[in-house]
């Protein structure tokens, strides 16, 4: 037991580490934990607000019991799709792998530590779902204070049988995507797809009426726990019935048991073919025939395609933005309005609050925030190209830029065009969401420059728990919403135009590029250069 705790603790501390750069004082220590629990409460209140609105609606349809389920539901989706992008690479392909096994540890004990990593890492954003969920239940419902023992420690046990799921959907999609030529290319996009359908529908249904989410999910709760058996099992158990609370509970632990039996029985074999797999293809270094930059995007481009983790974690917002687009259009009734003119009055809303939804959409997608991370242990092979600082820190942001603006500018005009859209208010929908791209790019590249971790084990993690990301996730959510739902106000009580309002909050975004462009050429090739490889 002592030896699963050492390699656990070691797993932990090498997620949590933000890198030799923050290892020089106890204050900066304690400054990053302060922040990544501020960023988790916002998550949470963030989760709170939406999921008031939904327990609203099915108290009004009088069907609250089936609202713990559609949340812990979304929990139990979120939990699987976010140990899809980093299960593999986690397990499978561990970095550490080597150092591990020359330590007189038990592959066993290793995949229960890495395991164990990977359970707290999704119960912290499984909790930041849940813990608002049985407030607003209890707040309808009145429930009895045992509801309450019953749901937080049976929501303790929420990730595990997710969590067994991608680990095998993971090495089955890695092993299937490995018989064609472009392996990584083809897992990529699998996990994209994926993801894709998820925000679909869950995106989809945001859309309806209060009365119309609540007949909706007075059937469809039956349908969950149908495709999903844990579903019922945790409604029945949480009120009341004992069986089935410890049926839950029962089987989400023998979930975590099979994963480390089955994987720790034949990690040595298993981390060899996917090792094998990984670098069977030839390696091939040729010369950059379309300059210095476009060689080094290209090789950024390339790695982002090649993980599938990567790729959902930094592109999780443009995948919303397409879907809310795709949303919007797809037709009048789906806000759930009663009448015609009621239908236009929403759509005047939502044309107003659109430029900014974008924007937050657009801003969630930072392509840079890790890009400097990810060089690791080769960054002194980067550090020693003929090449300035400002080359490769132009290179890091143009890979951001390749990628986000054609998705930007194909939705907003697809948008204008589709909804009959004005000059300025097309102008709008593209021109704003492209600022706040960029300045997510600058800011998070700078934020990386300040904040980098060269000693991971795991990419993914880094894409996905470092500072930078979710400092530039929530400012570019917290500066888009509150200026949209500003104008908005202004739009609907003083009748101020659109094109005022919107003028200026693009000067004001066009100020902050500017100003994050200054700073980057200045103070951020000088970080660069500072760097210890």
């Amino acid at each position: 037991m002592s030896k699963f705790f050492l390699v656990f603790k070691t797993q932990l501390l090498a997620v949590a580490n933000s890198g030799r750069n923050m290892r020089k004082n106890r204050k900066q220590k304690a400054t990053t934990l302060t922040g990544y629990v501020l960023m988790w409460l916002l998550m949470m209140a963030l989760a709170a607000v939406y999921e008031f609105i939904y327990g609203a609606a099915f108290a009004a349809g009088g069907v609250m019991d089936a609202f713990p389920a559609l949340i812990v539901f979304v929990a139990s989706l979120l939990t699987l799709l976010s140990s899809i992008s980093y299960t593999k690479s986690l397990i499978f392909c561990s970095k550490d792998y080597d150092m591990l096994f020359a330590l007189p540890i038990r592959g066993s004990v290793v995949v229960a530590a890495k395991i164990a990593t990977l359970y707290v890492l999704d119960l912290i954003v499984t909790m930041a779902i849940l813990l608002p969920c049985g407030v607003i239940y209890g707040y309808f419902a009145a429930p009895s204070l045992m509801f309450y023992v019953r749901y937080y420690t049976l929501a303790l046990f929420v990730p595990m049988v997710p969590i067994l799921v991608a680990a095998a959907i993971s090495a089955l999609v890695s092993l299937a995507a490995s018989r064609f030529r472009h392996a990584k290319v083809v897992g990529t996009i699998f996990s994209v797809a994926l993801f894709f359908v998820f925000m679909l529908g869950l995106m989809s249904v945001t859309e309806s009426s209060e009365e119309e989410i609540a007949t909706q999910f007075s059937g469809i709760a039956e349908t969950l726990t149908a495709l999903y058996p844990p579903l019922r099992w945790f409604m029945d158990g949480v009120l009341g019935d004992f069986l089935m609370y410890l049926l839950f509970a029962g089987v989400s632990a023998l979930a975590f048991a099979v994963i480390v039996f089955l994987f720790g029985r034949f990690y040595g074999k298993i981390h060899g073919i996917f090792s094998a797999r990984a670098h069977r293809a030839r390696y091939k270094l040729s010369a950059a025939t379309g300059g210095t930059t476009t060689a080094l995007v290209k090789k950024d481009i390339r790695r982002l395609l090649s993980s599938p983790g990567l790729m959902l974690n930094q592109l999780s917002g443009l995948i919303m933005l397409v879907v809310f687009m795709i949303i919007f259009l797809a037709g009048g009734d789906a806000f759930g309005a009663e009448t015609a003119e009621q239908g236009e009055q929403i759509a005047d809303i939502f044309g107003v609050l659109f430029p900014y939804l974008f924007a937050m959409c657009a801003s969630m997608a930072s392509l840079t925030c890790a890009s400097i991370s990810l060089e690791g242990k080769n960054f002194w092979l980067l550090r020693s190209l003929p090449v300035s600082a400002r080359t490769v820190l132009s290179a890091k942001l143009r890979v951001h830029e390749v990628i986000c603006f054609p998705v930007i500018v194909v939705c907003g005009a697809v948008t204008a065009v589709l909804t009959k859209a004005s000059i300025v208010d097309t102008a709008l929908l593209v021109l704003l969401p492209l600022l706040y791209s960029y300045n997510a790019g600058a800011l998070g590249l700078l934020l990386n420059l300040k904040r980098y971790n060269f000693d991971w084990t795991n990419e993914v993690m880094v894409a996905k728990n470092s500072m930078p990301v979710m400092v530039v996730m929530f400012s570019g959510m917290l500066t888009s919403l509150f200026p949209g739902i500003l104008v908005m106000v202004l739009y609907m009580m003083a009748d101020v135009s659109t094109a005022i309002s919107g003028g200026i909050m693009t000067l004001l975004a066009l100020a902050v590029s500017v100003g994050l462009t200054v700073l980057l050429r200045k103070k951020g090739e000088r970080m660069f250069e500072q760097i210890e490889a």
